[in-house]
């Protein structure tokens, strides 16, 4: 799957995020003093459970892929979640993407069955009680 571009809304959705005083919080990977791909995580946005955090968005660069950053930023984001007292989180990603599938499940996370944007999206589950990742 290629690397997908952040539509506008998105950016601003970051924008807003980064700039306020929630509990949402971003990390970046870098190689040779560059960005090669980020992760955010914070409360789930679908009010379901106070003790559910989300991982919003983890993504690197395609010519990072396979180097390591996307493990260790995704164990960061876990450690993140875990420190802010979450017992679980959720996320969101495209459905027929099985690269992202494979690396989901490598790191601990389990298909949930939720779908939403008609079927477009599933959900991914991680108990933040264990330490499988």
């Amino acid at each position: 799957m290629p690397f997908i571009e952040a539509d506008q809304s998105r950016m601003e959705r970051w924008r807003r995020d980064l700039g306020e005083t929630t509990p949402t919080r971003w990390w970046v990977a870098e190689r040779t003093g560059s960005v090669v791909g980020f992760v955010g995580i914070g409360p789930c946005r679908d009010p379901i459970d106070a003790g559910l955090g989300e991982l919003d968005t983890i993504a690197v660069a395609p010519s990072a892929w396979h180097e390591g950053a996307g493990k260790a930023l995704m164990s960061v984001a876990l450690e993140g979640l875990r420190c802010d007292g979450y017992r679980s989180a959720a996320l969101w990603t495209l459905s027929r993407y099985p690269l992202g599938e494979s690396f989901y499940v490598s790191t601990g996370w389990r298909l949930n069955g939720a779908t939403r944007d008609d079927h477009n999206q599933v959900r991914y589950d991680h108990d933040l009680r264990k330490s499988d990742e």
